[in-house]
């Protein structure tokens, strides 16, 4: 599985290409509400199929890396039902 990293202050993240792809969506958009739709739209291959338990899964890899280098409360992913955007 090809990975990428990702640096911030003096931590690093190893990550999978998908969540990497996530993670740089949400930064690029920071201060957005992004909708499931939308954020599968823009980090998923033409031709693959993603399923929203799918990107759960993905987006709590991206916490749990995130807590574990002490970054969460700087880099908040905070889940907001019903979003429309």
């Amino acid at each position: 599985m090809s990975t990428k990293m990702v640096s911030f202050h003096e931590n690093s993240l190893t990550l999978t290409k998908k969540v990497f792809a996530i993670l740089e969506y949400l930064m690029l958009q920071k201060e957005q509400v992004i909708s499931a739709a939308r954020l599968i739209n823009h980090t998923s291959d033409s031709d693959a199929d993603v399923f929203p338990d799918t990107l759960k899964y993905h987006i709590h890899a991206i916490k749990k890396k995130l807590a574990e280098a002490k970054c969460d409360k700087e880099l908040p992913i905070m889940p907001i039902r019903n979003s429309h955007t």
